[in-house]
């Protein structure tokens, strides 16, 4: 089982991923390519974007769209965790805490498709029984970079995760 391991140490791989894939796109993320026209793309870009900024919230409320779809989300991670266990990796898979509150009057909808990826890490999870899972949900606003950004931590949120979940891992 372990044949791939070439080192007498053991190694922890801390999983934590899908942020990205479940976050919420505005159907005008698509009009991007207007960037790829010559000379002027960039700016009229800058211009668009700066024109359907506040109406952001709006727009999703019409239509959006998540860029990984929940069937390819679970494909990958499944194919990553085999990996490493056939290597003998000590895997943690974290949950994504919940986004700053903020970020779903910008983006409505990502906390809860957040719930739904997390739904489908646990479930890959439950497959291999030697693959620990830890759930942030304690995680503050205040473990946030900022209100706007939402989604990055802050040194006290990256200390969070070592302090409150891993420290306490015998391995």
């Amino acid at each position: 089982m372990f044949a791939n391991n070439f080192s007498n140490e053991k190694k922890l791989v801390i999983l934590h991923i899908g942020v990205v894939d479940a976050s919420l796109h505005p159907i005008t993320y698509k009009f991007k390519v207007i960037r790829h026209v010559p000379i002027l793309g960039k700016y009229l870009w800058y211009l668009s974007a700066k024109a359907l900024k506040p109406f952001r919230a709006r727009i999703m409320g019409i239509w959006k769209y998540s860029i990984t779809k929940p069937s390819k989300f679970s494909k990958e991670l499944e194919k990553i965790v085999k990996f490493l266990l056939e290597r003998g990796v000590l895997i943690c898979v974290l949950l994504t805490p919940i986004p700053h509150k903020d970020l779903e009057y910008r983006s409505p909808g990502f906390r809860e498709n957040v719930r739904k990826y997390d739904l489908l890490k646990s479930k890959i999870c439950e497959k291999f029984p030697e693959v620990h899972v830890t759930s942030l949900v304690k995680f503050k606003d205040s473990y946030y970079v900022n209100n706007l950004d939402g989604h990055h931590y802050s040194k006290s949120g990256h200390s969070y995760i070592f302090l409150m979940k891993l420290n306490h891992w015998d391995f």
